[in-house]
């Protein structure tokens, strides 16, 4: 609960508290609402009295910043503030999280997800007991105490003339089966008596032969005597160590955490192997916070794997892979996991488990055809956004540069991709705004003309090729919108088969939604009418693959029901009845190591192509290589 700091007496129990907490850790993480965590000495920071306010003064990449603290908490790992600045125009929830303790709330988070995967592997290996009828091959029908449908071959015979049995056994109660189990063979002469196979089952010979003794005799059929009825010495029942090794639950052979996108991080997904009698079974599920959105990165994990699994000799070898899902992100599971290639998606199963993870169900899969049945919106008509004359005023100054991106709500300017101007029209009139994502932003008026003077200077020269600061800010940041940039003003540097122009960038199928969905990098047409997706990326990320997978489904769902032609986003141009290509760009040296052998787990009939460019493409788009990777 957060302390308010109101009064004189307040503010001087604030900061003496406060300052034994300092004296206590030389070493601090600093965020502001909830962004990255800037590193800290207790030397560059300080908590101060003045004015009858309490306040805190901490350095950033911003230079030295003083905020007025109204209210405080420490839970113990952290201490909460609530401060504001200029006047209160800023308003802001700072973190101040000690470094040791910082490792001990990995250790937890750590802790807390070993945990929850092991109740995940406990829940799936209860699954397979036999309660309730199936136990993975093993039918509990197949040792029940009546028969249901007599068998004619054998005479029936009244039980209350025949001794008891000397070899009859009762296992008694079985581990995953509701009620005990009694079992009377009966023996038959004319037929084979010696047990083979599983479940008490005899070669040559009906299970059905092997009932209890009937109830009501039958006159029509002789009596026979009970001397001629008693089991052969090498007549044995099944055992129970045979019966019981059918009808265990799974056992959990290994629960671990896959490894951390670093190494002092946790991982996000269980990796669990459970050995039945006769084969082993791999399961994986999200342990960290899961959402629709991170669904690639679970696929993509899970399907390295698995494999990584195949590809080892061991018995019994695994060739099952549940992957284990909650009901927000079912929906987008199906989708990827109907456009896997079919030897794989046969041996791939998707498992639901509810919101409190108590119970876990297989999910039935979608058929492809689902996937075009779901009602979508209509695009609206493409119009021609008209370019205001303070944006071209603008894009004057460095047109080579500078590009325009329309919105609903106006325009903005963005340098070699990177936003840092926005134009709003409110009435008749043209508002503007300057200012890099992350800063504060600034009206472009007289008052801030020398901050916006200082603002596209730096651009002009840490945004450029020949930036001899290769490790500045303003080079490093937004890659795939630089990269971007320059393909929209010239498209066929990648492809010479794809149009100019319309070239949509940034596209969006829907608005989000329970599926994440996300806007496409750029969508193009191609001269013989087919659609293109590409998907663009300047650094190694495992999910490329299965980002420009969920692209193509979007767009084919949109091109069969006609939306694209009639909302004519490529004018008069006719749109081919096939399926669209997808385009993976990057860099030479940037693909992932994994991209190919995710890429050949995707459906041939998803056209993936592979590009490279060159490594220095800040001074010009250059297509090295191309190929199709899923044939």
């Amino acid at each position: 609960m957060l302390l308010h700091v109101k009064d004189a007496e307040a503010i001087e129990s604030a900061n003496r508290a406060i300052r034994e907490l300092l004296n206590a850790h030389s070493e601090w993480f600093l965020t502001q609402n909830g962004g990255a965590p800037i590193a800290l000495n207790s030397t560059e920071f300080d908590f101060s009295i003045a004015h009858r306010r309490l306040i805190f003064s901490s350095w950033t990449e911003s230079g030295s910043r003083s905020w007025r603290v109204t209210a405080w908490s420490w839970t113990g790992e952290k201490l909460l503030l609530e401060a504001s600045r200029r006047m209160g125009a800023e308003v802001a929830k700072l973190e101040l999280v000690p470094r040791a303790s910082a490792k001990a709330i990995v250790a937890s988070i750590a802790a807390a997800r070993q945990a929850r995967c092991e109740k995940l592997a406990q829940i799936v290996a209860q699954t397979f007991e036999g309660v309730g009828g199936r136990v993975r091959g093993v039918d509990r029908n197949d040792f029940h105490t009546e028969p249901k449908i007599p068998n004619p071959r054998m005479p029936r015979v009244d039980s209350s003339e025949l001794p008891p049995t000397p070899n009859t056994q009762q296992p008694g109660s079985l581990a995953g089966v509701d009620a005990e189990i009694e079992l009377h063979p009966r023996p038959n002469p004319q037929l084979p008596q010696t047990f083979e196979g599983e479940g008490g089952g005899v070669l040559g010979v009906d299970r059905n032969d092997f009932h209890p003794e009937p109830r009501i005799p039958n006159s029509r059929v002789p009596r026979v005597d009970s001397s001629d009825l008693h089991p052969k010495p090498n007549t044995q029942p099944p055992e129970d160590h045979r019966l019981k090794s059918m009808l265990l639950s799974a056992k959990i052979e290994r629960a671990v955490l896959s490894p951390g996108m670093r190494r002092d991080q946790p991982g996000r997904y269980a990796r669990i192997i459970l050995r039945l009698p006769h084969e082993r079974l791999a399961v994986t599920a999200t342990v960290a916070r899961s959402d629709a959105r991170n669904i690639d990165s679970l696929f993509s994990s899970a399907l390295l794997w698995f494999n990584r699994l195949l590809s080892r000799p061991q018995r019994p070898p695994i060739e099952k892979l549940l992957v284990v899902v909650e009901p927000n992100t079912l929906e987008a599971a199906r989708q990827r996991h109907v456009l896997l290639r079919e030897s794989l998606r046969q041996r791939i199963e998707l498992w639901e488990i509810d919101d409190d993870w108590e119970q876990t169900h297989p999910a039935r899969p979608i058929e492809r055809k689902a996937l075009w049945k779901k009602r979508l919106t209509r695009f609206p008509p493409v119009t021609e956004a008209e370019t205001s004359e303070r944006a071209q005023q603008i894009v004057s100054q460095a047109p080579q540069a500078i590009d325009i991106v329309n919105s609903r709500h106006g325009q903005t300017l963005r340098y070699h991709g990177l936003p840092f101007v926005r134009l709003r029209r409110v009435m008749t009139s043209d508002r503007v705004w300057f200012g890099i994502e992350g800063s504060r932003r600034r009206a472009l008026d007289e008052y801030h003309e020398r901050d916006w003077a200082k603002l596209f200077a730096d651009l002009q020269s840490y945004r450029h090729e020949d930036c001899r600061d290769r490790r500045h800010w303003l080079y490093r940041s937004a890659g795939e919108a630089w990269l971007e940039s320059m393909l929209r003003r010239d498209i066929t540097k990648l492809d010479p088969g794809l149009i100019i122009a319309p070239l949509h960038a940034q596209f969006r199928t829907s608005h989000g939604g329970p599926t994440g969905a996300r806007p496409i990098d750029l969508l193009a047409l191609r001269h013989d009418g087919r659609l293109v997706v590409i998907e663009l990326k300047v650094n190694e990320d495992r999910e490329h693959v299965f980002q420009g997978v969920d692209y193509w489904r979007r767009v084919e769902a949109h091109r069969r029901r006609g939306h694209i032609s009639t909302a004519k986003l490529f004018g008069d141009r006719e749109i081919s009845d096939e399926s669209p290509l997808v385009y993976l760009v990057a860099p030479t040296l940037r693909f992932h190591t994994s991209f190919r052998t995710l890429a050949k787990m995707i459906a041939p009939d998803v056209e993936i192509y592979r590009f490279d460019i060159n490594e220095d493409w800040r001074s010009g788009v250059r297509a090295v290589r191309r190929e199709r990777v899923n044939a």
